[in-house]
């Protein structure tokens, strides 16, 4: 009147492929205590001469039976509904036992002095003075089977880490028996259990044995607060249910305030993490009594430095695209030779790339401008008759310290052919395409650049100024360069991005009173710069002065040493609109101050 239990299990629950491995989970489940094992005594005595001296986890054990042993029906029986059956009877009685309790038996029928372990390939191979016998945990030649006419049989208990013999055996065209499965998933490695069922069902009160270094039964440990597994969880469990649980389950538990620290028995090979603690726990528990919840998505703040980033980079993209510029992508690397011909400052020979993906890729650019002028050439080269591009990338210095630049270059004519032009668009020149930085970037001003740089006309470049700060370089393209390229006049600047303000606009009141302007036409020194009177100007601090700029410069034989530039003054109040006598007086004081200090006159 047996029953018969079907169960599947899952890969990972080799601990449950014997008899005793499901009644311990169902004893946790039920909180049921197991049956007694019978007593038995065990007595060690070397007779093999075990070898062991890897670094894997494994155990093994020997003990001699002899074949005058009966099964009963009953067992056979069993034997077949499981399909391990079979003719031989020491088999029969070994599956048997390997069923109930899940240690791993095998029989062989030649006796030996030495049992040796060899790694040979990574596959441990077991040796009877010198002679191969078995692969642990995964096949035995023929030969060493018992054939029926020993008058002992000497019995192996085994046990190898599931994952070294799984992965030493994966891939390989390797014979497999029916142990295999069971080592592969995690055979058991209490050994006393394996020689009390062995006696039992031998109808022995001791036995005899051989063994390598007992292993220890618990195998790591996983530290987890008890706030990580409710949290994991999404109930609140109480820290003693939580010990009990696991306590049931043969873990042991070491407990204080805060956290458990939890040792993981050998036999439980799946359990690997702190996951798989709080899996064990829901087990338990039953998934069906935890309350279903809403998944709280909690979202941090997105204004951190990466989104302020790629915020700025998209705000001046767009800005550039909105002035016509079209964007071009490059590659970090570049060409050594180029750049040494165009450039003075490359990557260090030390610091170059020890495998380029071709010569022509074979450093790092330390300049955006290179790329551009490319790119621009491919496109006159095409047809287009003017071009516009720019780039934000990253570029190297002389130590291999990546910067973030802004370029830009203009080429060839302002605009396409249409009615307002006539068919006859103007070149790009270098007011023309400042303005389109400006409208970019923002007001900046242009000094004239004492720096020397081969890629730039040296009579045509300046540094771009923002509020004191040199942020980059613009000028037209040398004219070697333009005619290597077959390019027609081109205007490039290149910009630390870096440097580049991106901000929420402040908002500022303005006068509701009307401003006025007016134009004076100054001598000057030829050699005395815009940007020098601009900061004598300033100096005053007049703040009726709302802001002044050029407006036309006039060059002329009679005129000598000097030259003639009109500025053009805006003026204008908080509080009233300016009287002309007001104006006269803020006129005056600005031409007295630079007839003082720059010997300047109304032309």
């Amino acid at each position: 009147n047996d029953d018969i239990i079907e169960i599947e299990l899952t890969a990972n629950r080799g601990d449950c492929l014997s008899i005793y491995g499901v009644a311990r989970d169902l004893s946790a489940a039920l909180n049921t205590p197991l049956k007694k094992r019978s007593e038995l005594s065990l007595q060690k005595v070397p007779f093999c001469n075990i070898d062991s001296k890897f670094d894997f986890d494994y155990q093994l054990a020997y003990t001699k039976i002899s074949e005058e042993f009966t099964l009963d029906s009953l067992t056979e029986l069993r034997l077949g509904w499981v399909d391990n059956f079979s003719e031989n009877k020491i088999s029969n009685l070994l599956n048997y036992i390997r069923h109930s309790c899940g240690v791993l038996f095998r029989a062989y029928g030649a006796d030996c002095a030495k049992v040796g372990l060899k790694v040979e390939d990574q596959l441990p191979k077991i040796y009877f003075d010198e002679k191969f016998v078995s692969v642990l945990g995964v096949n035995q030649t023929q030969e060493s089977l018992p054939n029926g006419n020993e008058q002992e049989i000497l019995v192996e208990l085994s046990y190898v880490d599931p994952s070294y013999i799984s992965k030493a055996v994966m891939g390989r065209e390797i014979k497999k028996d029916e142990l295999f499965y069971s080592s592969s998933r995690g055979s058991e490695s209490d050994f006393e259990f394996g020689f009390s069922l062995l006696a039992d069902m031998l109808n022995l009160n001791e036995l005899n044995y051989d063994a390598t270094k007992m292993l220890d039964p618990f195998k790591d440990e996983i530290i987890i607060s008890y706030k990580e597994i409710n949290s994991l969880i999404g109930e609140e469990i109480l820290p003693k249910k939580i010990v009990q649980i696991l306590e049931k389950l043969r873990f042991r538990v070491e407990s204080d305030t805060d956290e458990i620290k939890v040792l993981i028995p050998r036999f439980r090979h799946d359990i690997q993490n702190s996951q798989d603690i709080v899996e064990e726990i829901v087990r338990m528990v039953g998934i069906e009594n935890i309350p279903s919840k809403p998944l709280s998505i909690v979202t941090k703040s997105i204004f951190n430095n990466t989104y302020k980033e790629y915020k700025k980079r998209d705000y001046f993209r767009k800005r550039a695209s909105g002035v016509g510029f079209n964007e071009t992508i490059g590659y970090l690397f570049d060409s050594k030779e180029d750049q040494k011909r165009f450039l003075q400052t490359t990557l260090s020979d030390d610091l170059d790339l020890l495998n380029p993906i071709s010569s022509d890729l074979d450093t790092l650019r330390t300049t955006l401008l290179l790329h551009l002028i490319r790119s621009a050439s491919l496109n006159i080269k095409n047809g287009f008759k003017g071009v516009k591009l720019f780039e934000i990338g990253r570029v190297v210095n002389q130590n291999r310290d990546e910067l973030q630049k802004m370029a830009f270059i203009a080429s060839g004519e302002r605009e396409s052919e249409s009615i307002s032009n006539g068919g006859r668009p103007k070149q790009v020149d270098l007011i023309f395409f400042a303005s389109l930085i400006e409208q970019v970037i923002g007001r900046f001003e242009l000094i004239p650049s004492s720096e020397k740089i081969r890629i730039f006309n040296p009579f045509e470049i300046a540094d771009i100024v923002i509020d004191g700060k040199k942020i980059g370089v613009l000028g037209s393209l040398h004219i070697d360069i333009e005619q290597e390229y077959d390019l027609p006049k081109s205007y490039v600047a290149q910009i630390d991005f870096e440097s580049l303000l991106y901000e929420r606009v402040q908002v500022k009141p303005y006068s509701k009173y009307p401003t006025l302007s007016r134009d004076l036409s100054l001598l000057k020194p030829k050699d005395l710069s815009f940007s020098t009177i601009k900061d004598a100007i300033d100096e005053l601090h007049i703040k009726e002065l709302v802001k002044f700029y050029p407006i036309d410069l006039y060059r002329s034989d009679d005129l000598e040493e000097r030259e003639s530039i009109t500025i053009r003054f805006v003026l204008g109040s908080m509080e009233k609109t300016l009287e002309e006598s007001e104006i006269t007086e803020i006129v005056n004081k600005i031409l007295d101050h630079l007839k003082n200090k720059f010997a300047m006159e109304l032309r």
